[in-house]
């Protein structure tokens, strides 16, 4: 905008100077060219660093955004690795626990099984201590229903009196 302004002051200057441009002549026109030439450089100079810094704000704030979105990124990253590393603490320590209960479980398996051996044991002599009694009651009975049978004892209570 500032040489739009230099331009046209340029201009007004140059045609007070040598009259009217309604009839520039053929000097004029070459000084007019050249001095006019002179300050469309520095207008395309100075758009052209207008133009550069334009882009490099555009490009710092660009850059500014994307440190942003870095920073949240990062941060999102810091947390999930706090929550994966306490996560891992917790599977540690699951994985301690475990070993723990299966080294007790081993321990114990031997006593558990010893116990239910030994009650095992008692309950096969149990039943056969029952299947003695049971074949001892039917020979007695056996022999109760002979005797009657042959005439030696007449009732059971003449039989426990012979046994």
């Amino acid at each position: 905008m500032s040489g739009l302004a230099a331009v046209l002051l340029h201009l007004l200057i140059v045609s007070s100077w040598h009259g009217s441009l309604a009839r520039p002549n053929e000097d004029c026109d070459r000084y007019c060219f050249s001095t006019m030439r002179t300050v469309m450089d520095h207008v395309v100079a100075d758009h052209d660093q207008n133009s550069t810094c334009k882009a490099a704000n555009d490009t710092r704030k660009g850059q500014n955004e994307i440190k942003v979105q870095l920073a949240a990124l990062q941060e999102a990253v810091s947390s999930v690795r706090a929550s994966q590393e306490s996560k891992d603490v917790k599977l540690d320590r699951i994985k301690s626990q475990q070993v723990n209960m299966q080294e007790s479980i081993q321990r114990l398996i031997p006593n558990v099984l010893q116990e239910k051996l030994g009650r095992t044991e008692s309950q096969m002599k149990a039943l056969e201590s029952n299947k003695m009694e049971q074949r001892q009651r039917q020979m007695w009975e056996s022999d109760e229903s002979w005797s009657q049978q042959s005439g030696i004892c007449q009732n059971k209570d003449e039989y426990k009196i012979v046994e």
